[in-house]
């Protein structure tokens, strides 16, 4: 019996074969890992835009930050409602121009309580479902970034133990709509910490460990610990409980870290009387100003003061005194200000390394230091991962069926040293086939080499594949064609009368496909009978007549298809008397 034309039979063979390697480059420049990700307002898109394309080597996607959710149905579109000169439709072309996947953030813009009330509704959070999605889908964006605050601070704790089991609800409808038109699916949430700890300032509400399975993305908003009182914007050590707790929870690559591009600048004392036009706004109670970390240095060389590290907290402090004079009133305020340079952003980074996180995720994107980007640059070349290249070879391109074909994958370092040790699997697909499928795995050699003897049945396209880990990028070698003729077993016979039909059968594997009986006439090849299997069969018979006397030559030919090459059989002759 014909075997099934789309078996592979699969032995997996590592060997250590002498192919080909080459000298390391120790100089050759390594890329940086893709470590930052942020906000880009409506309200500073120059700005970002001018960060994000400086520094787009070290990004892979960002986030505009133009939509409210309003109402379970309505979206306001902020870049619109800002009136800003240069269409929304050009600041996304450059983006995607510039090789950038675009996860717009969305915020929670009703009133207090309104959104965890659509929530618990299943009609209205599928309505919130259905209008985020459309917003992705329509827009063709990447994904979407949920910043949806108000359950943290406005809704009040007493709402939480309700809310979150409809955030969960919420989150896993929505993952399933949007990862089913391959989207991605971020969450951006305040800081949360491990319950055994009993740490205060946990917004568990957001419910990390049952939303895990369903985020892509989970964005940490580690800074606004100082509000009120003077301190540090994000200390470190507060950052890194958040960020331990969120790795033991979800992959640490889901997780992002979030840096401030901003710091606060605190009045803590006011002596002598202060103008009346300053009377309101130069007191210990005011609200502390923003200061954008690239203005840092600026302010404190303003005002003779000397910006200090702080090993503990991971960021720049200072003090200075600020003189504010109007007629004869005059007042003296003292300010504190804190906020992250390089070095703080650098502190963070290690956290990223030390539990192999995604990276650094920036509000917002463009008012960083001056130091901070090319600094982020040489820390990310330092832990970038290795570019894996990989080469798919075959000892025969073409094989007759059952015939055994050495497949051999070789896999390297960008600088051609072997890459031996690396989890590799080999897939599968028929000319006339669309997906994929894996037919065998294994792990490279010491000299990066795997090798497989494989038996086809059909025509296939193969592939070797290694996934991507902390330590090196996923690599995907190239496709190899590699075809089948079929089997051909002839029987007819040697004398036939004149006039008098004859039978030739012909045994096929496999048995399938268009066949075709041709007779050798005047110099030329005539085909006198075809046959289609519609059906496997386990012959195939053709019958033919001849009033010529004398030896005469046949063939058999199959037609070629996606399946199997087409095959010319050996000529056979068959004297007519």
């Amino acid at each position: 019996m014909a075997q099934p034309a789309a078996a592979i039979a699969l032995t997996l063979i590592l060997i250590s074969a002498a192919l080909p390697t080459s000298v390391a480059n120790a100089d050759e420049e390594k890329l940086p890992r893709k470590v930052l990700t942020g906000w880009m307002p409506y309200y500073s898109v120059k700005n970002s835009m001018a960060a994000i394309l400086a520094n787009k080597d070290l990004m892979s996607e960002v986030s505009p930050f133009w939509y409210s959710l309003t109402s379970a149905t309505a979206i306001k579109d902020q870049y619109a409602s800002a009136k800003l000169t240069i269409p929304m439709k050009t600041q996304l072309d450059i983006l995607r121009a510039n090789g950038l996947k675009i996860i717009p953030a969305i915020t929670d813009g009703s009133k207090k309580l309104v959104l965890a009330g659509l929530l618990a509704k299943p009609s209205t959070r599928s309505q919130v479902v259905n209008t985020i999605t459309k917003l992705v889908l329509t827009n063709d964006y990447d994904g979407i970034d949920l910043d949806f605050e108000g359950f943290a601070f406005n809704d009040g704790t007493a709402s939480w133990a309700k809310t979150s089991p409809n955030w969960v609800l919420f989150i896993r409808e929505l993952s399933e709509i949007l990862h089913a038109n391959g989207k991605i699916l971020s969450m951006t949430t305040p800081v949360v910490f491990d319950p055994v700890t009993k740490r205060k300032g946990s917004y568990w509400v957001y419910n990390w460990p049952e939303t895990a399975p369903y985020i892509d993305r989970l964005r940490i908003m580690t800074y606004d610990y100082s509000m009120a009182k003077p301190g540090p914007i994000g200390p470190l050590e507060w950052t890194e409980a958040t960020v331990a707790y969120a790795a033991t929870l979800m992959p640490p690559s889901k997780i992002w870290v979030g840096v401030p591009g901003y710091g606060r600048d605190w009045i803590t004392n006011v002596s002598g009387k202060c103008p009346a036009s300053y009377a309101t706004l130069i007191k210990t109670t005011a609200k502390a100003a923003v200061v954008p970390a690239n203005k840092g240095v600026e302010l404190a060389n303003t005002y003779d003061a000397t910006p200090i590290y702080s090993e503990k907290e991971g960021e720049i402090t200072f003090t200075y005194q600020k003189t504010y004079n109007e007629g004869s009133a005059s007042c003296t305020a003292t300010r504190v200000v804190w906020y992250q340079n390089s070095r703080a952003y650098l502190a963070r980074m290690e956290l990223v390394a030390k539990y192999k996180l995604g990276g650094l995720t920036q509000w917002t994107l463009g008012q960083e230091d001056a130091e901070s980007m090319p600094a982020l640059r040489e820390y990310a070349k330092s832990i970038s991962p290795d570019v894996i290249i990989a080469l798919l070879a075959s000892d025969k391109i073409e094989s007759s069926y059952a015939d055994k074909s050495k497949i051999s994958a070789l896999f390297t370092l960008s600088d051609k040293r072997p890459a031996a040790g690396l989890p590799i699997s080999i897939e599968a697909r028929g000319e006339d086939e669309i997906e994929w499928k894996k037919i065998g795995e294994g792990t490279t050699s010491v000299t990066g080499v795997a090798e497989w003897d494989l038996i086809l049945g059909r025509n296939m396209r193969l592939r070797a594949l290694s996934p991507g880990s902390w330590e090196r990028l996923s690599a995907t070698s190239n496709e190899m064609a590699v075809s089948v003729k079929p089997l051909l077993e002839i029987n007819a016979p040697t004398v036939a009368k004149t006039g008098v039909s004859f039978e030739i059968s012909v045994r096929s594997v496999p048995n399938e496909g268009i066949f075709n009986l041709a007779e050798f006439v005047n110099g030329k090849w005539v085909q006198i009978n075809q046959v289609t299997l519609a059906a496997p069969a386990e012959s195939v018979l053709f019958n033919a007549t001849s009033t010529v006397r004398g030896f005469h030559k046949y063939r058999i030919t199959t037609a070629p298809s996606a399946r199997l090459l087409g095959k010319v059989s050996e000529e056979f002759t068959i004297l007519i008397r």
